[in-house]
């Protein structure tokens, strides 16, 4: 993932104007658990909210076990 932001604070004192800008690239990385689809993995972008879905894979979903 990977974007840009851009940030600009103003502070003013009696004598002193103070303008501060942050503006930059970022990027953002994560490795995935071994247990995941990473094949099924689907991402959504909607209304600067970013969805990311990873399924399980059949191996590493839970089963019952019953108990006698």
């Amino acid at each position: 993932m990977s974007g840009e932001r851009t940030s600009e604070r103003t502070g003013e004192d009696e004598n002193i104007v103070r303008v501060e800008r942050a503006v930059g690239t970022f990027h953002r990385t994560f490795t995935l658990p071994d247990a995941v689809d990473a094949d099924s993995t689907e991402a959504t972008y909607d209304n600067g909210v970013l969805t990311i879905r990873v399924p399980k894979t059949e191996e590493s979903t839970r089963r019952q076990i019953e108990i006698q």
